[in-house]
């Protein structure tokens, strides 16, 4: 009875919830951001969880499980969808080295000061302090590209080539979180590990490789076919299942999978355009499922959490400002960007948490649920300053 009366909730909150978050109220710009990414429903999810009303406790979280690695998958999806190899090389190639050369060295920075505090503080099980420190740097790559979206509508843009740059890097700095994150995971592939394997890290990549491109292939494999939107998005549905009970049956990171899945989509199945539009448009209620069931799943662990927050937000934006400036130098732009550019890359956005998320069901402890809090309290102070610094970007003149 209490999984039902869960499952109806879920659904209620999620049809209603993707409705408010087109909603454009006249609030400070933080305010509207976090309005419009729809974080405001991790703590709902916290109301509903153990913490609160006790709806979705410890039980029913066990069975929604499948509801967690779909909308996981469906996340990565989403993100590979996007990835089309053919019209990455249209654009500037100089886009892609500036973006790659901040996120590599934003996460380097945020892991290995992580990493440092981790051993210094004595933080949780030793075992995980370098994978938990590599997933916190693949977090610190992503950027959100809302809050750029957000001032672009609500003001004139003079130096649109920035706005232009800054919106490629926000697009694609997911991409490298994940890849990071895939990193992280197949280094230690396995609870406890402090060493490398690289057979069993190479089975994990082939594995999760093979979960992801399966689907993918299917749906290629019905190019021919004619589908209504409606019948597209069924066929879309059954893919990313099928992708999330793979990596649910080989014990493979949904996200994961889900990005490879979607990446292949891109690029080798004909109904790439249509399947982007509708699963972005069809995001948002999943999208909101994932943040209650996420608010649910929390366990607030305050030790060392503040003092960990504090190096990870003040490293991360080190690590945006120093590497999109560097990397502007050593590849000359055609005009001149502000020399603290970096900040309109602070917006941190949604992938994060789910990297996290994704984290915590494979690894448990006090580490994971810092981390966890840390991630979620970074995203929020980033949403509420992000607008504003965006702003401030823009409104600057090179230099």
């Amino acid at each position: 009875m209490r999984l039902l009366l869960a499952i109806v909730i879920l659904a209620v909150v999620a049809l209603v919830g993707a409705r408010l978050t087109q909603l454009r109220p006249r609030l400070p710009l933080g305010l509207r951001e976090i309005l419009l990414t729809g974080h405001e429903y991790i703590f709902l999810g916290v109301l509903l969880g153990g913490v609160g009303l006790d709806v979705l406790d410890v039980d029913t979280l066990k069975q929604l499980e499948p509801a967690m690695l779909f909308t996981l998958s469906w996340v990565g999806f989403l993100f590979g969808l996007q990835f089309e190899v053919r019209a990455l090389r249209e654009l500037r190639r100089y886009y892609f080295i500036i973006a790659t050369f901040q996120a590599v060295l934003t996460f380097a920075v945020v892991a290995a000061a992580c990493y440092v505090l981790m051993q210094r503080l004595a933080i949780g099980d030793p075992a995980l302090h370098l994978s938990a420190a590599m997933v916190l740097g693949s977090a610190a790559c992503c950027t959100a590209p809302s809050a750029l979206a957000l001032v672009v509508r609500t003001r004139t843009c003079e130096n649109n080539k920035l706005v232009a740059l800054l919106r490629y890097i926000s697009g694609v700095d997911g991409l490298y979180g994940l890849l990071f994150f895939a990193l992280a995971i197949a280094v230690f592939p396995t609870a406890g590990a402090v060493e490398l394997d690289l057979v069993q890290s190479l089975k994990w990549l082939f594995v999760t490789l093979f979960a992801g491109a399966v689907p993918a292939l299917v749906l290629a494999s019905l190019n021919r076919m004619r589908f209504t939107p409606q019948e597209l998005l069924v066929f879309l549905i059954g893919t990313v299942m099928f992708c999330a009970g793979l990596a649910a049956l080989t014990s493979r990171a949904p996200l994961v999978t889900g990005m490879v899945c979607g990446v292949i989509t891109a690029n080798y199945c004909r109904h790439r355009m249509r399947a982007l539009t509708v699963v972005a448009h069809a995001e948002r209620s999943f999208y909101v499922i994932l943040l209650l069931l996420i608010g649910a799943s929390w366990t607030f662990h305050l030790d060392y959490a503040f003092a960990l927050l504090l190096v990870y937000f003040l490293v991360r934006m080190a690590g945006k400002l120093v590497g999109a400036y560097t990397s502007t130098r050593l590849f000359q732009l055609e005009y001149d960007a502000p020399i603290t550019w970096g900040l309109g890359l602070i917006p941190e956005g949604g992938l994060a948490i789910a990297l996290i998320f994704s984290f915590s069901l494979v690894h448990h402890g006090p580490l994971v649920d810092a981390i966890f809090t840390v991630i979620v309290f970074s995203v929020l102070i980033s949403e509420l300053l992000g607008p504003r610094l965006v702003q401030h970007v823009l409104r600057t003149k090179g230099g």
